[in-house]
């Protein structure tokens, strides 16, 4: 079985992180992998594969928030206590 991954990156600067800054990109990450997923290039590029949706969002070098998004989209956040 071949698995593909969608992943969506978003970067803050160090200067712009903050809670809400960092809900506001993951919210937008997760909408555009809607997107992706409801494209019909990109369902007929993936074919029978097993899809995983993933959100990274870095802030400056360092990895702040990751989540691989359920299958059924939009998917629950994690909170940032689960974040990296």
């Amino acid at each position: 079985m071949r698995h593909v991954y969608l992943i969506e990156l978003k970067y803050l600067k160090r200067s712009e992180d903050s809670p809400a800054q960092r809900q506001k990109v993951i919210t937008e990450a997760q909408a555009q992998l809607a997107r992706y997923r409801q494209d019909a290039r990109v369902r007929e590029v993936l074919g029978p594969a097993t899809l995983h949706p993933l959100i990274l969002v870095y802030s400056n070098w360092e990895l702040v928030y990751w989540e691989e998004v359920a299958a059924t989209m939009p998917a629950t956040i994690r909170p940032d206590s689960a974040a990296l």
